[in-house]
């Protein structure tokens, strides 16, 4: 709330309304359809960025607001401008989904797959996977460790923090890159699993050379 503050008066003072944290989240919606219908397997994503870029754009100037950056995100000279597009934006996206609940469950599956693993292109989407599939893989091994002992209510503040990020992206949008705030977290059940097949194979294997010693 400290930090917080500071910000939501600068907002208000400048359009005369509580924004708690940002004027994105149209732009976030709305792109976030566009890639769910235009995005597949195979499929590069910064193409389909442009391309939504370049419908704000054309939204923009057919609403007759001031701007910088038709391409991709709109700068506007006027921040009221700014906050009614966001907000046009939010409610468009919205009546689709609410319009078609089948469409939302569609993206939300599709956002939980590009939230992990989603890149700029293809190859980069590939390199992810070969990447984040092990480590995610840890991950739940970790959480199933931390279970067993009965230790997961020590983590219910890390695991809710990681839960409200990944939610929101699943309802918005999702690329790889917005993994990477909750990646430092993860690794800690990451290494519990890293830890425990270690002491089992390193275990193993000290217990055979103990034995070979012995009878040697």
């Amino acid at each position: 709330v400290l930090v917080m503050v500071p910000w939501v008066v600068r907002n208000y003072r400048l359009v005369h309304e509580f924004v708690p944290v940002a004027t994105l989240g149209g732009v976030g919606l709305q792109e976030g359809l566009y890639m769910c219908r235009n995005v597949s397997f195979g499929d590069d994503l910064y193409p389909a960025g442009q391309a939504a870029g370049r419908i704000r754009g054309q939204l923009a100037h057919d609403l007759g607001m001031r701007f910088e950056g038709a391409e991709y995100l709109q700068t506007f000279y006027d921040a009221h401008d700014e906050t009614a597009f966001n907000r046009i934006l939010y409610e468009r996206a919205k009546n689709e989904y609410v319009s078609d609940p089948g469409l939302l469950a569609e993206c939300v599956g599709k956002n939980l797959f590009n939230l992990w693993f989603l890149g700029k292109t293809w190859n980069v989407t590939q390199l992810n996977m070969l990447v984040q599939v092990p480590l995610l893989a840890l991950v739940f091994c970790g959480l199933r460790i931390v279970w067993r002992r009965g230790g997961l209510r020590k983590m219910a503040i890390l695991l809710a923090y990681v839960g409200s990020i990944v939610i929101v992206h699943l309802m918005i949008v999702a690329e790889a890159r917005y993994s990477i705030p909750v990646l430092a977290f993860l690794s800690i059940p990451a290494a519990i699993a890293v830890t425990a097949i270690g002491a089992r194979f390193g275990g193993t294997r000290g217990a055979h050379d103990n034995a070979t010693f012995r009878h040697d």
